[in-house]
């Protein structure tokens, strides 16, 4: 009866570790800038937002929604690194501000990578 058991275990922990096998995912992640107009005394007159450059980043993972949350944490903490890019002055509203910029990932599509 033990025998049995514990053949039955052994089975059972293959097949969980067979289903939960990671592949690797090309993940297309949507990125968009942020756009935020300081005046000379540094308050905030206003905001403007744009499409950033798609971002690539391969993950290991089980499904496509679990890579896609994998890539999403990855590059909402690459962003948050480079956070508050000085753009220099641009125009907002008719008048010259200064300009900094900060990116956002809002959106990713993974996908089977047959790349290794």
């Amino acid at each position: 009866m033990k025998k049995i058991l514990v053949l039955l275990a052994v089975i059972l922990g293959v097949t969980a570790m067979v289903s939960a096998q990671e592949i690797r995912y090309k993940v297309t992640i949507s990125v968009q800038v942020n756009y935020t107009y300081q005046d000379e005394n540094g308050s905030t007159v206003g905001k403007d937002y744009a499409a950033g450059t798609p971002q690539i980043i391969y993950v290991m993972a089980s499904t496509p929604y679990e890579a896609e949350r994998k890539a999403l944490d990855e590059c909402s903490s690459m962003c948050r690194t480079a956070a508050w890019k000085n753009e220099g002055y641009k125009k907002y509203n008719g008048k010259l501000y200064q300009c900094y910029s900060t990116k956002e990932p809002y959106s990713a599509t993974a996908t089977p990578s047959s790349r290794y």
